[in-house]
């Protein structure tokens, strides 16, 4: 269970099946699915099975983006542990909400608590697909470098997709003897 997250305007909470209506109605645009390798959801009912499954993922911290002054729930951040010493960050904002540095905000934030708390963490790795632009600017503007593009086979797009690699490692802290 993620511990709350708070900045100076977002509340990070955990992300549970009560958010489901929330994530689906901004999960279910076109325009907000339009660099995701996966089709747009239409049917909550549909929805609601890959809610369950991605809220009972194991090895994941998954956390409800909250705007700090109403609670509204605005996207998604989830930290997954991929191995010993590395995780992978993954994060969503609702369309009316892009361009306004929730995205960056969150990441940070999420970023920091990893530095903090999860001491064996050495890597924190993202992705996304190249004419996501907004997206890469978050990974750029949290202390994210790119590290590799990749040509890959998506099942929603006809022509493989080229996707970018983001990765940060964790700082290093030099203790000077004086």
């Amino acid at each position: 269970m993620p511990p709350t997250i708070e900045t100076s305007r977002l509340f990070l909470r955990e992300l549970e099946i009560i958010d489901l209506t929330a994530v689906f109605n901004y999960s279910s645009e076109p325009e907000y699915a339009r660099f995701l390798p996966y089709p747009t959801v239409t049917s909550i009912e549909d929805f609601k099975s890959i809610f369950q499954d991605i809220l009972s993922t194991e090895d994941s911290y998954l956390w409800a983006i909250c705007l700090m002054v109403d609670r509204q729930l605005i996207g998604t951040i989830e930290l997954s542990l991929e191995s010993p010493t590395k995780a992978s960050l993954h994060y969503e904002i609702e369309r009316q909400f892009w361009q306004k540095g929730f995205a960056t905000e969150a990441t940070q934030a999420v970023i920091a608590w990893t530095w903090e708390n999860l001491s064996q963490i050495a890597q924190i790795n993202a992705d996304t697909h190249s004419a996501n632009l907004g997206s890469q600017r978050v990974m750029e503007k949290s202390g994210m470098n790119r590290i590799k593009t990749e040509i890959e086979t998506w099942d929603k797009f006809p022509e493989p997709v080229k996707v970018l690699y983001y990765q940060i490692d964790r700082p290093i802290v030099r203790v000077v003897d004086r």
